[in-house]
């Protein structure tokens, strides 16, 4: 374990207090969402690590926000957020730009595998060839099969992952869990199943972090598989040092209908609920696995470095005045809108 907080106490006064976690106020969810939350709290267990429950109400074949038929992903009335493949073509051309230049000619002896894909198709899809030797797709509960020589591609898949809350007490860390009572959501606080080891010795009582545990276990079934080639995430998080000490209330947020919230409880079964990853386990556990050339950059910077081309193709192919593909561009690359909000892992391994 670590320390990284300071003796400076003064930020402690916007934490919540404990008392505050068990009494937190929740919208009444669907009667769906209550039955499949009851039938996950078997033999008498009185609550649901966080974790879990998020897994129910994004991932339950049934009521799971991931698992509904529902436009979630762009612009139109009833969605509730937007990404970089929202932006349709633009997106997958400078995907393909800045793999020709990371891998060169070889792009016909890797297989594309997009894991999480946000439509039918993929962001492959959304031309009409591509220069690999095969594409699959990977959904929520499916598992992840890699070829020999592959590029594993995912736009926000971690970020998408249950994730567990820990929170300090006067007893050490503890971890929040969820319960139904009276026909309502209510948090609790459990004895932890585990706690990671990189948690901080010490906190200031009510500091609560955000482990997203089941984004670590997800890195790790990719990686460890036997496939050389590249590995590609598109998504957002911060360093541990942050999350230890910036981060009081954590870092877990709902979306519904484009409108970010904080209580994890609103609206089950109808928002996306998130949390920033923490990149450098991220990055460790690519390492750990053989991966070599770990690198985390902003997606502005990667795109400046790597399909730089076709950014200059695009500008100078209307220099003066609006283009909706100018636009588009800026959407991506401006560190104002999506440039800095999402960072790029990236990492090789061979066999050589």
């Amino acid at each position: 374990m670590h320390d990284f907080f300071s003796k400076d106490k003064s930020f402690q006064k916007n934490l919540f207090p404990i008392s505050s976690i068990q009494s937190m106020p929740s919208i009444p969810p669907e009667s769906q969402v209550i039955a499949a939350l009851r039938e996950r709290l078997s033999q008498g267990q009185p609550a649901l690590a966080l974790d879990k429950y998020i897994d129910c109400v994004l991932y339950d074949p049934v009521v799971g926000y991931y698992m509904r038929d529902k436009d979630r992903v762009g612009y139109r009335p009833g969605t509730d957020f937007y990404t970089a493949s929202s932006m349709g073509e633009l997106f997958t051309r400078l995907v393909l730009s800045a793999l020709k230049d990371l891998l060169g000619d070889t792009l016909c002896e890797h297989a594309f595998v997009e894991a999480g894909p946000e439509s039918p198709g993929g962001i492959l899809g959304a031309i009409d060839t591509n220069p690999f030797s095969e594409h699959l797709l990977y959904r929520p509960g499916e598992t992840i099969k890699i070829p020999d020589k592959a590029i594993v591609f995912s736009n926000e898949l971690f970020d998408a992952q249950p994730f567990k809350r820990y929170i300090q007490t006067g007893e050490g860390w503890k971890e929040t869990g969820v319960t139904v009572m009276e026909e309502q959501l209510r948090f609790c606080i459990l004895e932890p199943e585990e706690v990671p080891a990189s948690l901080p010795d010490s906190a200031p009582e009510g500091y609560m972090i955000d482990w997203p545990l089941r984004a670590h276990k997800l890195l790790d079934e990719i990686s460890s598989q036997t496939w050389e080639g590249l590995f590609l995430a598109f998504d957002y998080g911060l360093d541990r040092s942050i999350i230890f000490s910036q981060r009081p209330e954590g870092t877990g947020r709902t979306y519904f209908q484009h409108q970010l919230g904080s209580n994890l409880l609103s609206n089950p079964g109808l928002s996306d609920i998130t949390c920033h990853l923490i990149w450098d386990e991220m990055e460790d556990g690519l390492r750990r696995h053989g991966f070599k050339q770990v690198q985390l950059v902003h997606q502005e910077a990667f795109f400046m470095k790597h399909a730089q081309s076709h950014i200059q193709n695009i500008m100078e192919s209307s220099p003066a005045g609006f283009s909706r593909e100018k636009q588009t561009l800026m959407e991506l690359l401006h560190p104002g809108n999506m440039g800095h909000k999402f960072q790029v892992l990236h990492a090789m391994r061979s066999e050589n």
